[in-house]
């Protein structure tokens, strides 16, 4: 769905909604930016609350790719595919990773989305999110077998990469 949502952003956005696209990635990645290991795992309200606010910074900004399509039919579609989205644990084992990597890798991932609807070129912003939605069979694997709303759990040797 993404792909196609994103060529038709391309075409359609106004200058105004791609700033508004820019500015929240921008809070967005502030969100996730700030937040701990501790915080992905943690039951307690605070750690429950900042994931809350982070995953609603996220479907802000996905709703507004999607608004920027001007397409009523993808308009009324964005809430319940959002309910469909769940978070994903990567599970790297004991592979020595950088502490940043996740990090690096979710700016990667929301500054090209972003980037290939402001380039105003649907092919290219479909062929940008095409390969930027790719995973890792054990992902696609894991993600298949976990039912609608729970959180897979992949392990992989690596995660994604942030090449495309």
């Amino acid at each position: 769905v993404l792909p196609e949502v994103c060529a038709l952003a391309a075409t359609e956005a106004t200058e105004e909604e791609i700033a508004q696209l820019k500015q929240l990635a921008a809070e967005y990645i502030d969100l996730y930016a700030g937040m701990s290991d501790a915080t992905w795992e943690s039951d307690d309200p605070a750690g429950t609350a900042t994931r809350e606010v982070t995953s609603a910074a996220f479907a802000e900004l996905i709703s507004a790719v999607f608004g920027a399509t001007h397409n009523a039919m993808w308009q009324l579609l964005i809430q319940p595919i959002l309910r469909l989205r769940s978070m994903r644990n990567w599970d790297t084992g004991d592979a020595e990773l950088p502490p940043d990597l996740f990090m690096v890798m979710e700016e990667h991932w929301v500054h090209t989305m972003v980037e290939a609807i402001a380039g105003g070129d649907a092919q290219a912003a479909r062929d940008t999110m095409t390969q930027l939605m790719r995973l890792p069979q054990e992902a696609e694997t894991a993600m298949r077998s976990t039912p609608i709303g729970e959180k897979p759990h992949i392990r992989v040797n690596q995660p994604p990469s942030t090449d495309n």
